[in-house]
């Protein structure tokens, strides 16, 4: 049935939405290995469920039962054996450790995620914590060989964030475009109340207001609205976020996974608590001076909310979103290889240019090139740089863990604009372990999944290199007839990965 992940998740009104959207990004980036992933839920609203087949996300409905209990274990197992499932992903504070070794006793792999440390201790083989105060958080397991997989690196970005660009520019209008953003139910209705107080703000500002499809307190904000002295754009089921994040000038939102994606964006941003799981992420974005705390909802009035507000959008007319990286994107991706031989895929930056030279005049990769003639780093620099700008020129590179191994490179061929010739290098100390195959595999199931269905890759090898082609033949790759005696040309078809 294909390298089948099932993730156990719920999302509602009162569960809020969160745990399913960071569990949409897991399961894109398995998809993007070529795998097959499958959430299984007792509670989600039919708009998510739907978004979930847009994704080409499985879902699976299960019985409503008590979240977590014996009959929810038994189902969940149910369904894991009918996928053929090794790992399985448990996100709920209700998956309790009983769960977790219940899990375990039939043999699956069990990744759980947590938030705050709602196990004291934990029977799963991996760990996952998002937030950035994670590193410094005590975790305890029973399993000799757990692996905790802690703090922003592992951020869990859906794929509408991955590579996408901030292409905002220091705000030179009077107004302030304001972002606000408060979960996907807001029972508390936090958002009318961060608009109120707004209303006291005498600075100049334009007000986007997301609002999910789990509130019910849509007609309240929309009268707000329609009586404000500023400019309310009241948005619902948005999509396109990343745009959101260009658009705005600074962001108000819960203490959630929202935050790492303003901060993915370099945003400045303002913070109220809505949930208690999110005070260590509201202090600790606080700490770094990364967010305004804006304190706990129930208690805005007793704070200083219109100044901390008023605060945040004086900050915003001259933020110029070159602060330090904080999320770098890649956490989905990081997460999914955990699961899948550690090897993982990331889009290359200018800064790789060096690693791209170092892989180059390695002594063993110009003997193997078409073109084995020494390379200075000047025309190295001049090659990268006109290359990397070329939307017909894809660079991508292959990571162990934190360790960059290796380089893929894809070039649209002048004689047939859907045909990409591949150029590949794995550094020398990893030679020889299989991460060149694996890399390569996950490197067109990159490509694949960002082009059309019919696209064709191809390969020239020297007839010497016999490494190589044992590699793109064990991808499936076909031989070409040719009269060359020194080179074996390769094609390879429509669906890439092996």
């Amino acid at each position: 049935m294909g390298n089948q992940l099932l993730i156990r998740t719920d999302a509602s009104q009162e569960i809020g939405i969160g745990h399913l959207m960071r569990m949409i990004a897991l399961a894109q980036a398995w998809i993007d290995r070529g795998g097959v992933a499958t959430i299984a839920s007792s509670q989600c609203p039919t708009l998510l469920i739907d978004r979930l087949g847009v994704e080409k996300i499985n879902h699976i409905q299960l019985d409503s039962f008590q979240l977590g209990s014996a009959k929810d274990l038994k189902q969940t197992i149910k369904t894991a054996r009918q996928l053929e499932s090794q790992w399985i992903v448990i996100d709920g504070y209700h998956f309790s450790i009983d769960f977790q070794r219940g899990l375990k006793a039939e043999g699956l792999n069990v990744a759980a995620i947590d938030d705050y440390g709602h196990c004291d201790v934990w029977e799963s083989d991996i760990v996952l914590n998002q937030n950035i105060y994670a590193p410094d958080s005590a975790y305890t397991s029973n399993l000799p060989n757990t692996r905790f997989l802690l703090g922003a690196d592992y951020c869990l970005l859906r794929k509408e964030f991955w590579n996408a660009k901030n292409h905002s520019q220091p705000n030179t209008e009077t107004n302030v475009n304001l972002l606000v953003s408060l979960g996907g139910g807001d029972p508390e209705n936090v958002t009318g109340q961060i608009l109120t107080y707004l209303e006291q703000i005498q600075q100049s500002v334009v007000n986007r207001v997301l609002v999910g499809s789990a509130n019910q307190h849509l007609e309240k904000l929309k009268s707000i609205a329609t009586n404000s002295i500023h400019e309310i754009q009241i948005l619902q089921n948005v999509v396109d976020m990343p745009e959101q994040y260009r658009w705005c000038d600074a962001v108000i939102s819960a203490g959630g996974s929202t935050c790492w994606e303003w901060l993915y964006f370099q945003c400045l941003g303002a913070v109220v608590t809505i949930a208690d799981n999110q005070i260590q992420v509201t202090k600790a974005l606080s700490n770094r001076q990364l967010a305004i705390d804006l304190g706990w909802h129930a208690d805005l009035a007793k704070s200083p909310t219109v100044e901390n507000l008023d605060r945040l959008i004086s900050l915003a007319k001259t933020h110029n979103r070159e602060r330090p990286v904080v999320v770098d994107g890649f956490g989905a991706q990081r997460a999914a290889a955990e699961m899948d031989g550690g090897i993982w895929i990331r889009t290359a930056e200018k800064s790789d240019c060096r690693q791209y030279f170092e892989w180059v005049i390695d002594p063993e990769v110009r003997a193997n090139s078409i073109n084995s003639g020494k390379i200075s780093w000047e025309e190295h620099c001049d090659w990268f740089e006109k290359r990397f700008g070329d939307e017909d020129c894809v660079f991508l590179v292959a990571m162990q863990e934190s360790t960059p191994i290796g380089q893929v490179r894809f070039e649209k061929t002048r004689d047939d604009n859907n045909i990409w010739e591949i150029d590949f290098s794995i550094a020398t100390s990893r030679r020889g372990t299989g991460v060149g195959t694996k890399s390569l595999s996950l490197a067109m199931h990159w490509l694949e999944s960002r082009n059309n269905s019919n696209l064709q890759i191809s390969a020239i090898v020297k007839n010497e290199n016999v490494k190589s082609k044992r590699c793109f033949e064990r991808l499936g790759f076909e031989r070409k007839h040719s009269a060359d005696t020194k080179l074996t040309y390769f094609l390879k078809t429509n669906k890439c990965g092996i």
